[in-house]
C-alpha cells in the first residue's frame, strides 16, 4: 500500500469515528434530557401528594367518651394505654 491510500483510509476511518462521537453525544443528549424531565415529573407529583397530605381537614380522628365522673380527666389511647392528667 502507498502513503496516498493510507493517509485517504485514515481520513475515513476519521469521518466514521466523528460521526459516532456525534451520534453518540446526540443520543446521551436526548437521554439525558429525557431523564431531567422524568425527574422534573415526579418532584411536582411528589410536592402535589405532599401538598394534598398535608392540607387536610386538620382534625384528627377519635372517639370522644363522656367522663363518667366529671372532674377526672385521662386520655385512653388506642392500644389501650392510660395517660392521667393533672392532679
Amino acid at each position: 500500500m502507498n502513503e496516498a491510500n493510507m493517509k485517504a483510509m485514515q481520513t475515513q476511518i476519521n469521518i466514521v469515528k466523528n460521526e459516532l462521537r456525534n451520534e453518540m453525544k446526540n443520543s446521551m443528549q436526548a437521554s439525558l434530557s429525557n431523564q431531567t424531565n422524568e425527574i422534573k415529573n415526579m418532584m411536582a407529583s411528589l410536592f402535589q401528594m405532599n401538598i394534598a397530605f398535608t392540607s387536610g381537614s386538620g382534625s384528627l380522628p377519635s372517639n370522644t367518651v363522656a367522663n363518667p365522673k366529671g372532674e377526672l380527666k385521662a386520655i385512653t389511647t388506642r392500644s389501650g394505654l392510660v395517660l392521667d392528667g393533672p392532679t
